[in-house]
């Protein structure tokens, strides 16, 4: 199973290498279509993609709980989104080999939650790779199978939280810091450079309890060389990825 951080780590980096895009890319040569991006990370980190290249495929095998969006709420860090359009609806184009399935709604489109608060999906289309920052068109929700699925603690007593949600609002909480600090010159508590870090390295206190994590957070994956894309079985190339 493939860590949290480690698939979150795999998409930056597919996206900060500028791919272009082409149907049944996955970031191996320098270009990627939309499953290719969640299919390129997932194998970045020693995953296997069994099923075809295509985005109802996935959302019908590789994608668990899958359900609508109601409000950015219902979200977590790591999800894989979709959009989907329902039978009779403009721009339907469901691939035959689905025509069988309870499920009737094309998932042509899928993208990766990378935080919820501020909202940005990350998502390949043409003609690079974009970041959404609200909902949109993006319908569905739901967890990738190969991704091992962060534990909350609830129990009476013990606050459960998500580090890889606390990285991402200290994240915007310091970057607002950091703005006060320039525009008033005064610094202010977070800003000397000790308390965020140090909430970052896992050192976490919150009322009588405390979590501490790994301050070893980088990624360890094997790595695919540059030029060996695997060979994904089954691309529908006229769909764009959407099979």
């Amino acid at each position: 199973m493939i860590s949290l951080n480690e698939f979150l780590a795999a998409v930056e980096e597919i996206s900060a290498e500028n791919p272009r895009y082409r149907k049944g890319g996955s970031g191996f040569d320098g270009s990627c279509d939309c499953i290719g991006l969640i299919i390129g990370a997932l194998q970045r980190c020693g995953g296997k993609w069994s099923g075809i290249h295509g985005s109802n495929w996935a959302a019908r095998n590789a994608t668990d709980g899958l359900k609508r969006i109601v409000s950015n709420s219902d979200l977590e860090i790591g999800d894989l989104v979709y959009k989907a359009k329902a039978p009779g609806e403009k721009g339907y184009d469901l691939p035959n080999r689905y025509k069988g399935d309870k499920d009737q709604n094309d998932y042509y489109h899928v993208g990766v939650v990378m935080s919820v608060y501020p909202l940005r999906i990350r998502h390949m289309t043409t003609p690079t790779m974009k970041i959404d920052i609200k909902l949109g068109a993006w319908t569905h929700h739901g967890w990738c199978s190969l991704v091992e699925r962060e534990k909350w603690n609830h129990a009476e007593g013990e606050t459960g939280i998500s580090i890889a949600r606390l990285h991402d609002c200290l994240d915007v909480i310091e970057k607002q810091l950091d703005f006060i600090y320039q525009m008033t010159g005064s610094p202010l508590p977070a800003t000397d450079g000790s308390l965020l870090p140090a909430l970052k390295r896992g050192q976490l206190h919150m009322g009588s309890v405390t979590r501490t994590e790994s301050a070893d957070t980088s990624p360890k994956r094997g790595r695919l060389q540059m030029g060996s894309e695997p060979q994904i079985k089954d691309l529908d190339a006229s769909s764009g990825g959407r099979g």
